[in-house]
């Protein structure tokens, strides 16, 4: 048979009795045949059956998107409702963020939230109960991340959802990540702030916001020293300069200049030297002070750092700081000379007056400093005068968020 040809040595088969010597050779086979031939014929649609099922399927999504849409629709009227009717919960965006909080009379309350954060889903009812406890006595508003990006950025918002608290002329007084663990944490923070007859508060409005420079000006000065000994880890392999504001560039601008004592726009290895030996971080060697200049300026040929690295460097340290909510630990640490976590007065008086001498004069260290100024401004950030000690959630009230 040339249709089934046999196996050398073989004798050519016969066919079977009643069949043609073809496949199928058995009527069950013919049988499955006709039965696969019928299937393939149902499932292989006709062309005018194709162009009617994939109009059904086109109109299906058309569909869809319309009750998603209408859907998207209802329950943003919801939220507006709601908001109306509670009359507590400000949406503020960057037109009128600055202009919101400056109206605010006593305390203005932000929160930073993302409509896709689960926390910030989760802890949206934490938020409105203590709008709606605190009403009357401090202004809530909350800003969405991705509807305002640059007012976040601007505001060093470093997790979500994040609160702050703005005091008129004071600025944000406090700032903080709302968990479910700890949700009872800004009504804690309002009854301190708003106890008794408002003498914190009324301590903060009065507050001269120029006897915060100095301080601020020492965390931004830490905070570029450390920058610089950590160059090699922030320079390696990363990518781009960072997003940093035009603010925020010009503050490290003022920091470069306040390191440059000579004012020849670059800082030399004895400029480095003299700041962190001021700051309480002084280099081990000359070898680990020349190889901490050559990675931050990423020239081997000199032993300085212009502008354009510092600026990189501090814009590679500003954006590692938004996603760490312990960016300052580091700074505090360098403070507390004795390691009890608490930073006194004495402490402070003394790290602010070394930078003072070391940069040449208090207008580089952000102005003049005593220690009744100090005390002064601990008791308006609530440290009474029995410890007269801050820890570290109080120095990060005091200087988070600030610029010199």
């Amino acid at each position: 048979n040339p249709r089934y040809p046999t196996r050398p040595g073989y004798p050519p088969r016969e066919p079977r009795e009643g069949t043609t010597g073809r496949w199928p050779r058995t009527p069950r086979a013919g049988a499955c045949l006709k039965m696969l031939t019928l299937l393939a014929l149902a499932l292989i649609p006709s062309p005018r059956a194709t162009l009617r099922t994939r109009g059904a399927r086109m109109g299906l999504e058309e569909a869809w998107k319309t009750e998603a849409a209408a859907a998207r629709a209802a329950f943003a009227a919801r939220e507006q409702s709601r908001t109306r009717k509670k009359g507590s919960v400000a949406q503020l965006d960057a037109s009128n963020f600055a202009s919101s909080l400056a109206a605010v009379e006593r305390v203005g309350v932000v929160k930073f939230f993302s409509p896709q954060c689960p926390a910030c889903r989760r802890l949206a009812p934490v938020y409105e109960a203590a709008a709606k406890r605190f009403s009357g006595q401090a202004d809530f508003f909350e800003v969405n991340y991705k509807q305002a990006q640059q007012v976040c950025r601007e505001e060093r918002v470093l997790l979500l959802p994040m609160v702050h608290l703005y005091v008129p002329r004071a600025g944000c007084v406090d700032r903080f990540v709302l968990s479910y663990k700890r949700r009872k944490r800004l009504e804690e923070k309002l009854d301190g702030l708003l106890a008794g007859e408002g003498e914190r508060l009324d301590r903060l409005r009065e507050l001269d916001p120029a006897a915060l420079a100095p301080l601020v000006r020492l965390k931004e000065l830490l905070g570029a020293v450390q920058a610089v000994r950590r160059a090699p880890e922030l320079l390696r392999g990363a990518a781009g300069d960072g997003w940093v504001t035009e603010q925020q560039t010009e503050e490290m601008q003022s920091v470069f200049r306040a390191l440059d004592r000579n004012g020849d726009g670059v800082l030399d290895a004895e400029e480095l030297a003299a700041a962190c030996e001021a700051l309480g971080m002084p280099f081990s060697s000359e070898e680990e002070l020349r190889r901490v200049v050559t990675a931050a300026d990423g020239d081997a040929s000199t032993d300085t750092v212009d502008e354009r690295a510092f600026l990189r460097l501090m814009a590679r340290r500003a954006s590692e700081e938004v996603t760490d909510a312990d960016a300052l630990l580091s700074s505090f640490r360098a403070l507390d000379v004795d390691g009890n976590g608490l930073l006194d007065a004495g402490e402070l008086l003394e790290a602010l007056s070394g930078v003072s001498l070391a940069l040449g004069g208090e207008e580089a260290a952000g102005g003049a400093v005593s220690r009744a100024g100090i005390e002064e401004l601990l008791r308006a950030f609530g440290v009474d005068d029995e410890s007269g000690s801050v820890d570290y959630e109080t120095f990060v009230s005091m200087v988070a968020g600030r610029g010199s």
